[in-house]
This record gives structure tokens, C-alpha cells and sequence, in this order.
């Protein structure tokens, strides 16, 4: 079996022999083993990047920032939440779905995490709506890791806009959409899915290739697979070349 080969090299030759039945060339085999080397030196998430990431945390309406954000660990399938179970023994009724959600108990705002890809000015459009006359309302915030809050707003029986023009965002900074509850967290379920977009005034200057706006509803997503091994993502574009696909 190639997993049982002890040197990359034989494991190359094995893996060449099965795919396109041959030997490699020696420059074959030096490529293989750097391409190895290389996935496997290279950090955890340096081959996916997360635009959304959805988790909770408590809102410091003093400082403009989010305390902490730790990742809601479970997805049913249309939701992520704190387990299986809702209310959760820990999470209480902290949930987001593609179109809202519920905040938790109070110190348990959730939180829909957004990371920019490049310089540029960003702005939102959206609408916060709470749709009970009962609880007191929900609060929502926007908040950079970089200039605390953007914006904020509060919505009970309501439903509230929650735009923002033009605020410049580097590379790797990250936009919170926090969602948290108010003295109590009952009736407190809501609905937001703000769309994200470069401003007008500079979308020319987009890089290449990259998106310049993202809808939070169909950008909604649960967890990613799981990262290949580097053998097996080797194993991968051995598949993917053309001497495979055209083989005769």
C-alpha cells in the first residue's frame, strides 16, 4: 500500500505507478517532495480563509468592543448554536441561522464575524426587525477589531435600517454584526442579514479576482470539510492534472 512506503520518494513512485502508471521523472520527484514539505510547514488555515465565521461573546458598550468571540460549536444543518439541544445547558438560546437568529442570556450576544480580504472602504445596508411586543427589544451593534463600533441600534416591535457608508478596513480586520438581548433574553428572536459591499467611490480599485460585495444570507454557510493531509492533497493534484483527465 503507499501509506506503508517509509521514503517520499518511494511513496511518489508508488503514487505514479497507481495514477498514471508510470515512474516519475526525477524532477518529478523533487517537485512531489517540495510540494509536500510545504503543505505540511504551512500553518492550519493557510489554505482557508473564512470570510464568515458566526460565534458569541459579551458586547463592552463602554470601550466599543466585543470582550471576547468563541465559535458557536454546533450546526443542525440551518443553524449554529451551542449544541443539539436549544436552549443549551451553557449557550442558553444563543443561535444564528442565514436570516437571524436569537441572542442568548445576557453576556451572550452572537455575534456573525466577517473578516476583510484587502484594503478598502466598506459599507452596509440591512434592516434589523424584531417582531414581539413582549421582552424588551434587542440591540444591535457593528463593530470593527479596529475602530470599536460602527454602528448601533436598538429594535423592539420594530423594524430598524442599519447602514453605514464608506468606513475604511484593512486587510485581516475584522466586522462583527452583534446581536444581543437586553435586560432578559425573552422574545427575543430577530431578523438581519445586512449585505456587505465596497464603497462606490472606490470599487474600481478592487484587487483582481476578489469579490466586492457579500450577502450574509447566501453567503451563510455551516463548517468547513476537513483539511486534506499533505499526502492527500498531493494525491489530489496528481488527480486534478491533465495527464490523468487525458489519459489514452
Amino acid at each position: 500500500a503507499i501509506a506503508t512506503k517509509e521514503s517520499p520518494e518511494e511513496r511518489i513512485a508508488a503514487m505514479y505507478r497507481t495514477v498514471f502508471l508510470r515512474d516519475p521523472l526525477p524532477e518529478e520527484v523533487e517537485m512531489g517532495k517540495q510540494f509536500v514539505a510545504q503543505y505540511g510547514a504551512a500553518p492550519p488555515d493557510a489554505f482557508a480563509h473564512p470570510r464568515w465565521q458566526y460565534g458569541y461573546g459579551p458586547v463592552n458598550t463602554e470601550t466599543g468592543a466585543l470582550d471576547s468571540f468563541t465559535p458557536l460549536p454546533h450546526f443542525t444543518g440551518s443553524a449554529w448554536q451551542g449544541s443539539d439541544k436549544i436552549p443549551d445547558p451553557q449557550l442558553d438560546w444563543a443561535s444564528l441561522g442565514a436570516h437571524g437568529g436569537h441572542p442568548g442570556k445576557p453576556g451572550l450576544a452572537v455575534v456573525r464575524r466577517w473578516t476583510a480580504p484587502y484594503d478598502t472602504e466598506l459599507s452596509m445596508e440591512g434592516e434589523l426587525r424584531h417582531a414581539s411586543d413582549q421582552g424588551d427589544g434587542v440591540f444591535g451593534y457593528v463593530i470593527s477589531s479596529a475602530s470599536g463600533i460602527i454602528w448601533q441600534g436598538h429594535a423592539h416591535n420594530q423594524n430598524i435600517p442599519t447602514n453605514f457608508s464608506a468606513v475604511p478596513v484593512k486587510a485581516g480586520e475584522t466586522i462583527d454584526l452583534v446581536l444581543d438581548c437586553g435586560a432578559n433574553q425573552s422574545f427575543d428572536s430577530f431578523t438581519w442579514h445586512p449585505r456587505l459591499f465596497v464603497a462606490e467611490t472606490v470599487v474600481a480599485q478592487v484587487p483582481a479576482g476578489n469579490d466586492n460585495e457579500w450577502l450574509s444570507r447566501v453567503d451563510f454557510t455551516g463548517p468547513p470539510p476537513p483539511a486534506l493531509e499533505p499526502w492527500g492533497k498531493y494525491a489530489q493534484v496528481l488527480l486534478m492534472s491533465n495527464e490523468f483527465m487525458f489519459v489514452d
